[in-house]
């Protein structure tokens, strides 16, 4: 019982841990290696559109710019100004 009870245990924390770190519709990300970008501009974001990280369209803004905006992640070595 001991061994079933850890086995459950620890099978609910992997599960857990694929839940928490994916990324949800909504969510920005800037595109690479970039220096001195304007953070309003939309050609220096992707967007998570359930699927794939696309360039967000001018209706969905920038992260920031119309409510509904998930969370913003930078790329390493990002400069946004």
């Amino acid at each position: 019982m001991k061994t079933l009870f850890s086995t459950l245990l620890i099978a609910l924390f992997v599960a857990n841990s694929f839940v928490s770190y994916s990324q949800a519709v909504g969510d920005y990300r800037s595109v690479g290696f970039l220096f001195a970008i304007q953070w309003n501009n939309l050609a220096t974001w992707e967007r998570y559109n359930g699927t794939n990280w696309v360039v967000p369209t001018a209706a969905q803004g920038y992260p920031g710019e119309k409510t509904g905006t998930g969370v913003v992640s930078t790329q390493a070595f990002s400069n946004l100004v």
